[in-house]
């Protein structure tokens, strides 16, 4: 996909308008992003100590990428201890916040986002929020998406606990809370 992605952007007319070889140009990079990441999801993520590679620069990384392409503000608030986390912990953060931000975007067309990561001694605390349409759930109705089941689910393997605020018109906030060790 992102091969043929880069024949289109290369077989561009030159007269086409510069916005769309530049959209093109950002949906050649994300798809090999999202290639890579389907990779690391196969073979496991690792996690460089500091840099580009590190969580935290992954993260930042990810929300620039989301900002870019979808006009949000994006706030990042970054515990600075959070290298020292564990990498199934630093897997399972990434992954939600992620799959948090881009349902904010996408489904939520949300403008702002705030994603907060704090660790104390005993627990580590994210919090996704943002200001999009948020959830409709009929009562009686639980939230049936993927995305949100598997966010359940790796969270319930750290033995954590996850929690969905929404409601129609006033946003999402999706926190959760995992023991340190």
């Amino acid at each position: 996909m992102a091969s043929g992605l880069k024949l289109l952007e290369e077989k561009t007319v030159d007269s086409m308008e510069e916005d769309r070889k530049n959209q093109i140009r950002l949906l050649v990079h994300s798809t090999e992003g999202i290639m890579k990441e389907l990779r690391e999801a196969i073979y496991g993520k690792r996690f460089e100590s500091s840099g580009t590679q590190s969580f935290t620069g992954r993260v930042q990384a990810y929300l620039s990428e989301m900002e870019s392409m979808s006009g949000a503000q994006i706030r990042l608030e970054m515990d600075e201890r959070a290298e020292e986390m564990t990498a199934s912990q630093k897997i399972v953060l990434y992954r939600i916040s992620c799959e948090a931000v881009s349902n904010a975007v996408c489904h939520g067309r949300a403008r702002r986002i705030a994603l907060r990561l704090a660790l104390t001694d005993r627990e580590i605390c994210m919090e996704v929020q943002d200001n999009g349409s948020g959830l409709s759930v009929p009562s009686g109705e639980s939230l049936r998406g993927n995305g949100l089941r598997n966010m359940n689910r790796m969270v319930s393997l750290l033995r954590g606990q996850i929690l969905l605020e929404a409601g129609e018109n006033r946003g999402t906030a999706v926190r959760l809370r995992l023991p340190r060790r």
